[in-house]
């Protein structure tokens, strides 16, 4: 004589998981307990991933570490524009001294092939070193090779 298993109540079923009612019915027909708690163990392990909570806590970790992230980033944008600003400034004001460098230098050289022509128009031995030399110092200028134009290391 074959017992009937005990009519049990409905299993809760949580809401979003996979377990379907028909699927406690079908295991609340089993004979066997045994079956019946390990199916049941295994059922309330086969959701797909954390808990709500720990997602909720997941995501918030995440977002925050991406905030954190773009924090950084912002402030260093924020850095290279300071320093490309000073470096700006720097370069401006180095120019700014050459030009006023090879602009006085240019104009002694012609201020002194000036004095040296006058000189050679007045006889003095004197004036055609003084030209040769302003000349050679204007072509050197106008060239481009200048000290104040050292590559930069």
């Amino acid at each position: 004589m074959q017992t009937q298993p005990p009519t049990q109540p409905a299993a809760h079923v949580a809401s979003g998981s996979p377990i379907t009612p028909e699927y406690v019915e079908a295991l609340q027909k089993l004979e066997k307990p045994e079956v019946l708690s390990l199916a049941a163990f295994f059922s309330s392990k086969m959701t797909l991933g954390p808990d709500p909570e720990s997602a909720k806590l997941m995501a918030q970790t995440e977002m925050h570490h991406e905030s954190c992230r773009l924090e950084g980033y912002k402030e260093n944008l924020k850095h290279q524009d300071l320093e490309g600003g000073r470096k700006h400034e720097y370069r401006k004001k180095k120019l700014n001294h050459e030009t006023f460098l090879l602009t006085s230098v240019l104009l002694g050289a012609l201020a002194g092939a000036g004095v040296g022509l006058y000189l050679t128009i007045v006889d003095k031995p004197v004036g055609s070193n003084i030209l040769i030399a302003s000349i050679a110092t204007i072509v050197y200028v106008i060239s481009g090779k200048t000290p104040f134009h050292r590559k930069e290391e």
